[in-house]
This record gives structure tokens, C-alpha cells and sequence, in this order.
């Protein structure tokens, strides 16, 4: 595909203005060379195979844990690794990344990685809202939308940190996430089998029963979710009824709610589309911790027996480029067609 008519396509602009190609800079010819830099480099690294048409979508806001997720549910897990960092405090360590001179390159193209136990292929995205420039913006929306069209049907699994879904706790990081989500799928009654949301970095909550401390199990840290995602639709409903909101903002909310929706299904007594990742409780590798390879295992039912894959069309998937990056490519694209002839 010719990468000024991808770039003309992804953002819906027009030419550019006579002004706008005065106001060309050199620093319009840098973010040019790395947008281009970026699609070359993408075109080699990204994984598009005809074996795998059905795939799962990992996406997530920026800084959710979507590739360690990922890496859990599907990849090595003696090689993810444990690590205490303060008294009762640990992190996860990827030791196939470690040391990996493309550890940089997959935060930006989607990573595919293969469960060869189920035959399932993940898609471990880059993030939403990308903030290092808006040349990393463009490309990794570029790419997201490249493995949507090479797919024949998905499933869509939505991943953000747990201190963003907790009641009491600031929106905006879940809003933002709703905003990716109400650009990119179109409409959400079509997927809504095929939607799920993951909340990761779940810290381990002991309560005292007797004399004894008890963990928090799965089901009350999903039922605290929930609880999060009921007040957040309340205030969608409440804040979509004033007056001053225009009809995209509108559309929205709309979006929003039926999103929320979904996310909110249960299938008997248990929410079928909310799952977690809990940070680890003891050092080592991540395959020798019980706590984890059972949340793996329930994360995995919702993926495999609760989530249909939908077929697609080539029309059921926008783009998530921020409105920064638009007015950017905006002063981009005539150079760009200048550059490509």
C-alpha cells in the first residue's frame, strides 16, 4: 500500500492547504523520516500468517501490562520471572525480552504469539494513546488496522491496569480506554460475544477469617469491577443527558454504554467478560506459582469458552489516532506526497 494513501485514509484529510505547505519545516521532514523508518521496519517485523485467520486482539491503554498479559496466558511462563522488589512487593520479569535489542520495536507493531497447547493466536497490540511522538501514534494505528484486515474473524480482549477499575479511583485512564474503544469497533452489538476485559496488576488482598488471613478470592475482585463499571455507566448516562454535548460526543456516549454493557453480562451468577491478572506472591518463575496458574486457567475459560469469534467485514473497524496526531499529519501529508512522487 502506497504509505501516503494509508496515512491519507487513516486520518479522513483532505489536501493540504496552500498555508500548510508554506508551513512545512524541518521538523515536519524528521516526523516524515521516522513515519516512513517506522513502516519499513514494521513491514518486516510484523507476522501476518494465512495458518492463523482467527486471532485474539490483546488491547489495552498504554502502561496496562498487555505484553507481560500476553506472555502469561499464552507464552513460556518459566521464562516470566518473579522478581521481589520490596518486603511482600514483586514485579514480573520477561526473560525473552530481556536483553532483546527489538524489545522497543514490539511496544510499537503487534506481536504475535501463538498458545500452541490451544492453537490459539494472540495479537499483543501496541497501546492506545502512544505519547513519544506522533509518528509512534500513526504507525502502531496503522499496523492495528493491517492485522484487522488480514483477519478473518476475532475476538477482542481489552486490558487495563487494576487501579484504573477500582471505585473511588479517577476515570480518566478507563475513559480513555472507552474512547479507543468507541473509535475503533464500530459497532458493539456485533462483537458483543466477543468482547472481554482483563484487569491486570490485581494486588493480593488478604482478609481475617478467625485467625487466619484469607484471600480475596476471584469473584469479589470481579464483583469490585463491576461494581466500578456500574457507577461509571451511571455517570455516562447522567453526563450524555446535558444539553451542551454535541452529537459526536453523543455517539459517544452511546458507544460507551453499550460497551460498558457487555463487559457487564453474566452467564449464571459470575461476570463471564471481566477476568484478572494478580501480581505474584512469591518469588520465581511464573509456571512454579499456583496463585497465577490458576488465574491463568479461568482467564483462559473466558477466552476459549465464554468468547465467540466474530467474522468481520472490512468496514466493522475505524481508527484510533489522536486528535494531536491528526492536526500533525495534517502539516505531514503533502511532504509526504512529495517525497513518494
Amino acid at each position: 500500500m502506497n504509505p501516503s494513501h494509508s496515512l491519507h485514509t487513516l486520518v479522513g484529510l483532505n489536501s493540504p492547504t496552500v498555508n500548510d505547505r508554506q508551513g512545512a519545516t524541518n521538523d515536519g521532514d524528521t516526523e516524515i523520516k521516522a513515519i516512513f523508518d517506522l513502516l519499513e521496519n514494521g513491514e518486516k517485523e510484523i507476522k501476518l500468517s494465512d495458518k492463523y485467520k482467527d486471532v485474539v486482539l490483546v488491547l489495552g491503554n498504554t502502561g496496562s501490562g498487555k505484553s507481560t498479559f500476553t506472555q502469561w496466558l499464552a507464552g513460556d511462563n518459566t521464562k516470566l520471572i518473579s522478581k521481589e522488589i520490596n518486603e511482600g512487593e514483586f514485579i514480573i520479569e520477561d526473560n525473552n525480552r530481556i536483553g532483546d535489542s527489538t524489545l522497543k520495536s514490539k511496544t510499537i507493531f503487534p506481536e504475535l504469539v501463538v498458545d500452541e497447547k490451544t492453537s490459539t493466536a494472540y495479537y499483543d497490540c501496541p497501546g492506545f494513546s502512544d505519547t513519544r511522538s506522533s509518528s509512534n501514534d500513526i504507525v502502531t494505528t496503522y499496523f492495528i488496522k493491517k492485522v484487522l484486515d488480514h483477519a478473518e474473524s476475532v475476538k477482542l480482549v481489552f486490558v487495563i491496569s487494576y487501579p484504573s477499575v477500582r471505585k473511588g479511583v479517577d476515570r480518566q485512564d478507563f475513559t480513555n480506554l472507552l474512547r479507543h474503544v468507541s473509535d475503533l469497533v464500530k459497532d458493539i452489538d456485533k462483537f458483543k460475544t466477543s468482547i472481554a476485559l482483563v484487569a491486570t496488576k490485581v494486588d493480593n488482598r488478604y482478609v481475617k477469617r478467625g485467625k487466619s488471613l484469607v484471600l480475596v478470592d476471584d469473584g469479589k475482585v470481579i464483583e469490585g469491577i463491576a461494581g466500578f463499571l456500574q457507577e461509571a455507566r451511571e455517570y455516562l448516562v447522567e453526563t450524555s443527558k446535558n444539553p451542551q454535548v454535541s452529537s459526536k460526543e453523543t455517539k459517544f456516549y452511546e458507544k460507551a454504554m453499550k460497551f460498558v454493557d457487555v463487559l457487564l453480562i453474566k452467564k449464571d451468577i459470575r461476570y463471564s467478560k471481566i477476568g484478572i491478572f494478580r501480581r505474584p506472591d512469591e518469588p520465581g518463575p511464573l509456571s512454579n506459582i499456583t496463585l497465577l496458574q490458576e488465574g491463568k486457567e479461568l482467564v483462559g475459560n473466558i477466552i476459549h469458552e465464554d468468547l465467540k469469534f466474530t467474522e468481520k467485514d472490512s468496514n466493522d473497524f475505524g481508527y484510533t489516532i489522536s486528535e494531536k496526531s491528526k492536526n500533525d499529519v495534517h502539516n505531514l501529508v503533502e511532504e509526504i506526497n512529495q517525497n513518494v512522487g
